[in-house]
């Protein structure tokens, strides 16, 4: 029982985390669509779907990133043969 009641209470702060981080991120695409609306003569709407365009793009670019696979040590070369 005790190592379900820490699971579950484990689960909820990543829960809490998750949607904390997801109010930030769309605050911040908010406000920097507020920004360029101000900015270049556009609606605060169309601003942050350029906004949010160029953040999937950057997402993507990031996971992309991340699933290469690793160079490993003995793919450099043979050098102690």
């Amino acid at each position: 029982m005790a190592n379900f009641l820490s699971s579950l209470f484990f689960a909820l702060f990543i829960a809490v985390v998750l949607l904390l981080v997801t109010l930030l991120i769309s605050a911040g695409l908010l406000v920097i669509g507020g920004l360029l609306a101000n900015w270049f003569n556009v609606t605060r709407l169309e601003a942050t779907a350029v906004s949010m365009a160029v953040g999937f793009a950057f997402f993507y670019l990031v996971m992309h990133i991340l699933r290469l696979p690793p160079i490993m040590p003995d793919e450099w070369g043979d050098e102690e043969d």
